[in-house]
């Protein structure tokens, strides 16, 4: 007859919370086997859920609130892509309160980080006196960044079914052309290139 082993619950207890308490940590830490979503995994999610509404013309606010949660966990990482679109939905009211101040506050540390997008954002934003004080100076130098950053810009076509890139800083450069003295836009070149050689530190 083989012995009869005895197991101890009080000991197996002991290691299982020795266990769950180093696995929440390698959680808390993202060491461990299971790591919490990235800034880029929140950031994709949020877009898919955001492109997936801009298509459908049934779209709510309400709709938008599950891509602004997603954006705000990538923002708060810095994730430039996601402080843009979290920015752009500031300045539309899309799944939140409208506030172009706090729109100008996420799209200007997107576009410090170079995202050209952002940087035309923040364009359009000071030529119009947008969340900001209307400053075509600024404005100008805004676009200029988003040019030199090659802006991925693109339009929803509704009947065609399909995005069609576009350049749409070039024209605003040129509309801005028609009411700034040249003194302005050597002005603005030069604050764009201040800009660049600080890596967006002096801005």
């Amino acid at each position: 007859m083989r012995n009869s082993v005895k197991f101890d619950w009080r000991k197996s207890n002991k290691h299982l919370k020795k266990a769950l308490f180093g696995l929440v940590l390698s959680l808390l830490l993202g060491t461990g086997v299971a790591a919490a979503n990235s800034a880029e995994d929140d950031f994709m999610a949020g877009w898919r859920i955001y492109f997936d509404l801009v298509t459908d013309n049934d779209a709510t606010n309400e709709d938008y609130k599950p891509a602004v949660k997603l954006l705000k966990l990538a923002a708060l990482q810095g994730h430039s892509g996601a402080q843009n679109l979290l920015g752009s939905f500031y300045r539309t009211g899309k799944g939140i309160l409208e506030n172009d101040k706090v729109a100008v506050k996420w799209i200007t540390l997107a576009a410090k980080q170079g995202d050209g997008n952002a940087q035309y954002s923040l364009g359009e934003m000071y030529k119009a006196g947008e969340g900001v004080e209307q400053d075509y100076i600024k404005a100008y130098m805004w676009f200029n960044l988003a040019d030199h950053n090659g802006t991925k810009r693109f339009k929803w076509t509704r009947i065609e079914g399909k995005l069609t890139p576009i350049n749409p800083q070039k024209q605003e450069k040129l509309d801005l052309v028609s009411v700034m003295t040249t003194d302005e836009i050597n002005k603005a070149q030069i604050m764009s290139s201040r800009c660049l050689e600080s890596n967006y530190t002096d801005c």
